[in-house]
This record gives structure tokens, C-alpha cells and sequence, in this order.
């Protein structure tokens, strides 16, 4: 893989954990790892048919001792993600990474199928490689109790119970619960430099949710974090919102004051006739909220021109892309005009966003998402 850094407008930090104003951040997700997602690991789901998110994958594996049970995605966090992969990651010249994870990494309750504890091993192996080559994480909390959105990597696909229904209060406070334990961890003097970014939510459904309700979420963690790291540069890492599907306006003047908050956004780009020219105006947002609210990052974006691929619509889901994808799920075979046009769009989307996490490192079996099989 070739990465040309003066394209990525990358500038290397000067301290680990510092974060300036001035200096843009792009670089790559590790999506899949610890959330497991069907369309980056679609092996595993495709062992189960009824298997369409980690919750019913949980259930599958674990009646299924005969080929190990839940000890495959134990074997999945033991070799998706390995050390070379995070040298390459540095070798390329991104300098950091965006690391989701669900929280059965810290616990379980009894009714919940999900494989608990056994991924903080992994995760804590991930930030010691990322120390060892010079990387910073931006640690997500991806899935929390009841999830936040209903989607699969949420952990559970339809039901929103954070914050919402029956049992949304309890599941809030779980989460903040989680916020914490993660919070205490990463504000240890060995990691407060490696971990200098905490996502505390992705990509909540606010239209069920209440945008007020959220907002006050957002309060109370932040209380709860900066009560466990104090205020000041090098205490404790960034906080980072999610702005929920919103447009900033929403979130304009929110927490004004408040120490080193950041806001992540996630941007719905046409499943088809994605152009160079219709990616521009994302500019425009990023920048208003930079300019109203502060540190602003674009969590997500790929080069992505079709949905084809093997679930990437979700297990059973279709393309919408009209015409057949067999030709977009080889890229080896596309003209040099092809990957050009492709070039641009990411160009394009790079330009625009200015401080984004590509989406994402790695992806089994399709070929368009993938940064690290990527010749650019």
C-alpha cells in the first residue's frame, strides 16, 4: 500500500497526546474488531444463517461447541487485527487510530448473549502496540447497553432502549457506569498519551432518543469525566460527542467553556452516483462547527461509490446499485480512468472533511472499503 502523507495533509504531532488546533488528523478506523460487523467479517455470520448482528452471532456461536462456541470470536480479536497491521498503519504515515468497542468488554448482565471480558485483553494489546509505534487512539464506546441505534453495530439490530422505553433510564446509567471504568483507565499515566480521544457514544438515534435527552447525557459524562481527570491539558483525554444525525446548528453553543470537548459527525452520502462534486459540500458543515462549536472530526468516511459488497447492506440486504456489482467487486480489474475517478472521490472527501478517521483498516472478502488493501 502506498499512502502519499503531503496528499493526507498529515503533519506528525510533536508529544504523543498533544491535539492542535492547526494540525489535521486523517487516518483509519478499526471497525469490525471488537464490534463485529457482517460485511467486514462476513465468514463468521455466514456460518450461522440466522445470525444477523452480534447479539444473535453470540447466541449461534456459543450452542456450537463442537467448533468451539463463543471461543471463535475470541480467535476473531486473537488474529483480525494483528501487529503488523499496526506498524503498517504507521508505516503509512496515519498517525492514529479509531478504535470501537462494545462494553461486554467490562461486563455482562445474565440475559445478555455477548462474549464479556474477553476482548479487554485485545484491546489493551491494541494500545500497546500503538505506544510501541508512535500512534494515538481515539477509543468509542460503540455499543452500550439496550443500543443507542438499533443498527448492527450497535450490537443489537432494531431495538433503541438507550435512553428510551421501558428500561432506558437503567440502560443510561449503565453506560455512564462503563464511561467511567473506561474513563479511569485511560487517565493512567501510562495511557493518558495514547489514549488522548474517548468517544463516549456513536452514532445515537436522536429522532428516538430526544436531542434534549442527549444533550443531557453529554452533561453528565462530561461531569463524570472531568471529575475523575481534573481540567487542564494532559488530564485525561478529549471528550467527544456524537451529533446524533444532527446538523450542528443543534449543538451551536453547547457547553460553551467546557474543558477540551470535541463533536464527531457521520455524514449519509447517496448509496449510488456518489461524485467528487457532490462530497464538497460537506466542507461547509465541518467548518461551521468548527468555527461554533470547536475540534470537530468526521468519524467515518470511505470510497465507497456503490453499496455492493457482501452485507454491506446488512445479512440479506441488497444492493441498490443498478446494473450489477460484479465489476465493482473487483477492483484489479477497473481501468485506469476507474481507479482515477475513484482517487478523486476520496480526494475529494479528504479535502472536504479535513480531520476524519478512514472507514476503514480492513474488510474480508470485499474490496472497496479497505484502506489497507488500498493503492492510492
Amino acid at each position: 500500500m502506498m499512502v502519499h502523507k503531503q496528499t493526507l495533509g498529515l503533519r506528525r504531532l510533536t508529544r504523543l497526546g498533544t491535539i492542535r488546533a492547526t494540525e489535521f488528523m486523517g487516518t483509519v478506523n478499526l471497525a469490525g474488531l471488537f464490534v463485529l460487523e457482517p460485511f467486514i467479517s462476513p465468514s463468521l455470520f455466514q456460518r450461522y444463517p440466522q445470525a444477523i448482528d452480534e447479539w444473535s452471532l453470540s447466541v449461534a456461536v456459543s450452542t456450537d461447541l463442537a467448533n468451539g462456541g463463543l471461543g471463535q470470536i475470541e480467535e476473531h480479536y486473537k488474529t483480525f487485527i494483528k501487529e503488523k497491521d499496526i506498524a503498517e498503519i504507521a508505516g503509512a504515515g496515519l498517525t492514529w487510530v479509531r478504535l470501537p468497542i462494545g462494553f461486554w468488554a467490562i461486563e455482562t448482565f445474565r440475559e445478555e448473549p455477548f462474549l464479556q471480558k474477553a476482548s479487554w485483553h485485545y484491546i489493551v494489546r491494541i494500545f500497546q502496540w500503538c505506544r510501541k509505534y508512535g500512534l494515538r487512539v481515539n477509543l468509542v464506546l460503540n455499543a452500550v447497553p439496550g443500543s443507542q441505534n438499533g443498527f448492527n453495530h450497535g450490537g443489537k439490530i432494531e431495538s433503541v432502549n438507550f435512553l428510551n422505553g421501558v428500561m432506558g433510564m437503567a440502560n443510561a446509567q449503565r453506560t455512564m457506569y462503563y464511561i467511567r471504568v473506561l474513563t479511569e483507565f485511560i487517565s493512567q499515566p501510562e495511557w493518558v498519551n495514547v489514549v488522548p480521544m474517548f468517544s463516549i457514544l456513536n452514532q445515537p438515534r436522536s429522532g428516538l432518543i430526544g436531542i434534549d435527552q442527549l444533550r443531557s447525557f453529554y452533561v453528565e459524562a462530561y461531569r463524570t469525566i472531568r471529575g475523575i481527570t481534573g481540567f487542564g491539558e494532559g488530564k485525561g483525554p478529549f471528550v467527544v460527542i456524537d451529533n446524533g444525525s444532527q446538523d450542528s446548528p443543534v449543538f451551536n453553543g453547547f457547553m460553551n467553556g467546557a474543558d477540551r470537548v470535541a463533536i464527531e459527525k457521520h455524514f449519509s452520502l447517496p448509496p449510488t452516483g456518489v461524485t467528487p462534486e457532490s462530497v464538497c459540500a460537506l466542507s461547509a458543515s465541518m467548518d461551521e462547527s468548527r468555527k461554533n462549536i470547536g475540534v470537530t472530526v468526521a468519524a467515518e468516511f470511505s470510497p465507497a461509490i456503490s453499496d455492493c459488497g457482501l452485507f454491506v447492506n446488512g445479512v440479506g440486504g441488497r444492493a441498490r446499485w443498478e446494473g450489477g456489482c460484479t465489476f465493482w467487486d473487483n477492483s484489479k480489474d477497473w481501468s485506469l480512468d476507474t481507479k482515477a475517478e475513484v482517487k478523486r472521490l476520496v480526494l475529494a472527501q479528504m479535502d472536504a472533511l479535513r480531520d476524519y478517521f478512514f472507514y476503514t483498516w480492513k474488510v474480508c472478502n470485499t474490496r472497496d472499503r479497505s484502506l489497507r488493501s488500498a493503492s492510492v
